[in-house]
Parts: C-alpha cells; sequence; structure tokens
C-alpha cells in the first residue's frame, strides 16, 4: 500500500541538461510591479509574458546554453515590461516608447542591480519592438522576436521574414515545435527546495471556516459523528450533508495572496506544499507539486477501501455525493477525507521531502495536529526555519517567527528568503 502512494505523490526529476541561469532575485517585484493595476486581460497579461520570456530564453540558447553575446537579464525583464504602458487599443504602436521613457523613473525601484548597459538594452528594446525589424543587437533583437512568436494569441500568424533572428526565423516557420520546449525544465543555479507545511489558518483567509478556533467547525458539531468511520456507519446521511455542505462552500471562495504567492515561489525554487487542508486553493492558486496530508474534498473514494486506487476518483464539487451512490467496488461512496482514527496514509511520503528540504515553512497551522505537527522533528537541524502565524501557541526552537497573518507573512516570508 505504501508503495503506490508514494508513486502517487512522487515528483518527477528535473532533467541534467536543464540551462543554467542567473538568479533574478527582484524579477518577483518586476511582476507585481507589472500586474499592478494592469486591467487590459491576458491577451496582453501575464500569460502573454510568461510566454515572451520563455520564448526570450529559447531563442538565447546554442548547444544547450546561453549565448555569451545576450543579456539574458535584459531579455526576461522585458518580458514582464513591454506592455506596461500600453493602452485599451490594438493600434497603439507608441506603448513602447511610452514604457522606455518610463524606465529612467522605475530604475531605483525595480531597475537595481541594473548597469547603464543593461538599462540602455532594455530601453532600446521596449521602445522598438513595435515598430524596428531588426537592430543588429542580439539581446534587442531576440526580445522583438520573443514578443512577435506569441503573435498567436491575436490570431496572426508570426512571419518567418519579418523576424530580427536566424532563430526566430526558424521558430516562426515552424511555431508548433515552441510548445516542446520545455520551460519548467529551465533550472536557476542554487535553486532549492522548499517545503511549506500549511492549515486552516491560509485558508481561512479565503473564507473557509477553521476547525479548532473558538468558533470553528468542531465547536459547533461533533467531530466523531461527522469525521469518524462510526459516525459514517451510524447516520451517513448526516455525515453527507456536512460534506457536501463544505464542498459547495469551496466553489464559492478563491485562492487569496498566500496562496498565489506560494505558487509564484515556484519559479525559482522547486515548492512542495504539504497541506492539512481538503481544499484545493493552493492547486486553484497555480502550485503544481500539493501533497494533502488529510484528503481532498475534490475526490471520493471507497466506503469499503478507502485507499483502493481505483476506487479513488475526482468528483464535481456542484455534485451531491448521494446515499446508493457506489464506488467501483460496489460500496457506498464517501469523500476521501482522512477521518478521526484514520492512517494518514500520506505522512510517510511527506517526512521524505521534509528530510530533503533546504528551507522548511509553516504557514497557518498551529502544530497541534498529529501526526502532521510531528512533521518539523523531520527537519534537519542546519535548515533555515519559519513560521507564518498571528498567534502561535509555541514556535518550535530554531524557527523564525513572522508574527502576521498569512496573507500578511507571506511576503514578509518572501523577503526573508531573498536573503538567505
Amino acid at each position: 500500500m505504501i508503495i503506490w502512494i508514494k508513486k502517487l505523490f512522487k515528483k518527477e526529476r528535473r532533467p541534467k541538461d536543464t540551462i543554467q541561469l542567473p538568479i533574478l532575485p527582484d524579477i518577483l517585484e518586476v511582476k507585481k510591479f507589472a500586474l499592478n493595476g494592469w486591467d487590459l486581460g491576458e491577451t496582453h497579461g501575464l500569460s502573454h509574458w510568461e510566454r515572451v520570456e520563455r520564448n526570450g530564453i529559447m531563442l538565447s540558447m546554442e548547444n544547450g546554453a546561453i549565448r555569451e553575446n545576450v543579456n539574458i537579464k535584459v531579455v526576461r525583464y522585458f518580458a514582464y515590461l513591454h506592455d506596461k504602458c500600453r493602452l485599451n487599443d490594438w493600434t497603439d504602436l507608441e506603448h513602447g516608447v511610452r514604457t522606455a521613457d518610463m524606465l529612467p523613473t522605475i530604475r531605483d525601484m525595480i531597475l537595481k542591480d541594473f548597469t547603464d548597459e543593461e538599462v540602455a538594452l532594455l530601453e532600446k528594446a521596449c521602445r522598438y519592438h513595435t515598430t524596428e525589424h531588426r537592430t543588429g543587437i542580439p539581446t534587442v533583437d531576440i526580445c522583438f522576436d520573443a514578443d512577435r512568436l506569441d503573435l498567436g494569441r491575436v490570431g496572426i500568424v508570426p512571419n518567418p521574414k519579418l523576424m530580427a533572428t536566424e532563430q526566430g526565423a526558424y521558430y516562426a516557420a515552424n511555431i508548433h515545435l515552441i510548445d516542446k520546449f520545455e520551460y519548467k525544465c529551465i533550472r536557476e543555479p542554487l535553486r532549492q527546495k522548499i517545503v511549506v507545511l500549511t492549515g486552516a489558518g491560509i485558508s481561512a483567509e479565503s473564507g473557509l471556516a477553521t476547525f479548532r478556533d473558538s468558533n470553528g467547525l468542531w465547536k459547533q458539531h461533533d467531530a466523531k459523528k461527522l469525521a469518524s468511520v462510526a459516525g459514517f456507519e451510524e447516520n451517513p446521511q448526516a455525515v453527507l450533508d456536512f460534506y457536501n455542505y463544505r464542498r459547495k462552500q469551496l466553489l464559492e471562495v478563491e485562492p487569496n495572496h498566500a496562496h498565489k504567492m506560494l505558487a509564484e515561489l515556484e519559479k525559482w525554487h522547486d515548492v512542495t506544499i504539504l497541506t492539512q487542508n481538503v481544499d484545493n486553493l493552493h492547486e486553484r492558486a497555480g502550485s503544481t507539486h500539493v501533497i494533502h496530508l488529510h484528503g481532498e474534498l475534490t475526490k471520493v473514494t471507497s466506503s469499503k477501501d478507502r485507499l483502493n486506487p481505483c476506487c479513488i476518483k475526482d468528483y464535481p464539487l456542484d455534485k451531491p455525493i448521494c446515499l446508493g451512490d457506489k464506488a467501483e467496488d460496489g460500496s457506498q461512496l464517501r469523500p476521501f477525507i482522512v477521518w478521526f482514527g484514520e492512517y494518514v496514509y500520506a505522512i510517510e511520503v511527506a517526512m521524505d521531502y521534509v528530510k530533503e528540504a533546504d528551507i522548511f515553512v509553516v504557514i497557518g497551522t498551529s502544530l497541534t495536529v498529529h501526526p502532521a505537527a510531528n512533521l518539523v522533528e523531520y527537519t534537519h537541524s542546519e535548515v533555515p526555519k519559519f513560521i507564518v502565524d498571528p498567534n502561535p501557541q509555541k514556535v518550535p526552537n530554531g524557527f523564525i517567527h513572522i508574527k502576521e497573518s498569512a496573507t500578511k507573512g507571506v511576503d514578509k516570508l518572501i523577503e526573508e528568503l531573498r536573503k538567505l
């Protein structure tokens, strides 16, 4: 049983021949700056910018490495800044000029590490990317082509003859190859493994009720009757009603700033979320490696054998689980939740990740729920450890305490991570 569970949560190793990129500690601030006040939608928004960054890295490669005559820092920053001053008008070809004119005013804010030469390259790339065909400057021309290769988002097929570089012309003629370029395989040096243990506090700020607070669910309901096998056997309808209510409630809330910023960390680190929460807010925020210690509201399983992999299924949140609904083995469907007294099936996998962590973070949990609370004991003594909680019952030894709620504390956490 443990073997298939470990396979279920196994994270694929990144290829060994990944590209080594310079760490850009301020790029998170650049993205936040670009998104601040942005109201023109995704056509020219974040997803476009991320594709431009991917294209720029792709065009900068030669024999598996970044070419020496390309400033990859400028290419990546261009991706997130070139549309900043765009008007809500397809014919606005002057937004590059306005963005270029803006750069000196933000240099001390988000371009602190740029040399004068790098600022000049970025300024030229922004100023002319809508009007110039090519400049003969590799970094600038790659910026041009990185943007042009994403014209498909507005229904325009990139023209190889209008590309500024040979690489750009090649990919314009073979546009289908771009999606084969694995952006997630681009690895920055010293990319660290961050393991984050989250609890009810992070989801509470999205509007989901906690369990053990003064007004938590277990103050309002009898846990033994609604979250145990005995309670399910005694009154299955009451248990299903309770979880159907919670499933419906999950449809009414959204990931908050803390969820989103933890997902954003994946741009620079290998991040594993170990969550005691049964909601899917981490996944909806964009986190790609989430291990649910206590189950998931979005899944159902067998009431006879809850860990039978053939019976664990995704189940629409807007569809109630009803008496008479059957699992693959013919038993009554039940929520895929770890009830009181049941084995926490993912705990050994979680221990393995904690043991390998370069950085360990606790957010929104009182560390009173076992066995999850014991995970802190598996961290190496020299590993940086943080706990984000406004009122923890106890701060474990060796932890840096950020005394804030999850949504406020996550920004301070990121500041601390940048110092490491």
